[in-house]
């Protein structure tokens, strides 16, 4: 079953050197990928791996470089590694031999030419225009937080019992 398309946030589980099937050079990065983006914050899902291929073919060189450069790669193809606790990443659907299949790439890696912002007057009503129009569907700006602790729970305090239910309003003394 295809993951939705969207953007997850994933921490590195393996990493190794490969061939694609016409024989290219690529370095596959395996992520567990844990929470989907929605509504402006990350939204914990059933856990699963799901693979980053960054290929490293002359044609896909200069920005395969990049790529690897935004994840502290370790510069060993033979034993690569990179630095992360964590990646935002983006599922896509593609269709391949008239299969419909995902295809994962990393969010953020500076992979563009050298840019030319536009004027002040143009940034500010392009900002004010899309926060408008991204309201309800605001990708989170931060990686997901741990899940609570027993001690973050604010009814911990009423769980006198050890039960792990609040008090009934009959064992409220007021």
């Amino acid at each position: 079953m295809l993951a939705a398309q969207g953007n997850y946030w994933g921490t590195k589980k393996d990493i190794g050197p490969n061939r694609s099937s016409k024989g290219t050079p690529q370095i596959d990065i395996v992520f567990e990928i844990t929470h989907i983006a929605g509504n402006g914050e990350w939204n914990p899902i059933a856990t699963f791996n799901r693979t980053v291929r960054i290929y490293l073919s002359d044609k896909a060189w200069e920005q395969s470089v990049k790529k690897l450069e935004s994840l502290q790669f370790n510069g060993d193809f033979d034993h690569p590694d990179i630095t992360s606790d964590g990646l935002e990443l983006t599922c896509e659907h593609e269709t391949y031999n008239g299969k419909q299949q995902e295809r994962w790439e990393l969010v953020s890696w500076s992979g563009s030419k050298e840019r030319t912002p536009p004027d002040k007057a143009t940034l500010m009503k392009l900002n004010a225009r899309y926060k408008v129009a991204t309201a309800a569907s605001k990708v989170p700006a931060s990686k997901p937080s741990a899940p609570p602790t027993r001690a973050d729970d604010p009814l911990a305090d009423y769980d006198d019992d050890g039960s792990g239910t609040p008090p009934s309003d009959d064992d409220i003394p007021f």
